[in-house]
């Protein structure tokens, strides 16, 4: 089944590496804009070189924002 995602806007976290990295590649094939947070800057940096410069990327690691 084909993703309908073409022009949707999609938050991923963790999407820098593994399942979140292929789900985020799976998006962008479909045409979804999208923010990928990762928790640091070597991870965002090899999913840009995969995802290319049009997907926005956040530092930030969601464990340790909880309380």
């Amino acid at each position: 089944m084909p993703l309908k995602l073409l022009n949707k806007s999609i938050v991923i976290v963790g999407g820098t590496s593994g399942m979140g990295l292929s789900a985020a590649v799976a998006c962008k094939e479909a045409g979804a804009r999208l923010v990928l947070v990762g928790r640091d800057a070597k991870s965002t940096g090899t999913a840009r070189q995969r995802l290319g410069d049009s997907v926005r990327f956040l530092i930030g690691d969601a464990v340790q924002a909880m309380p």
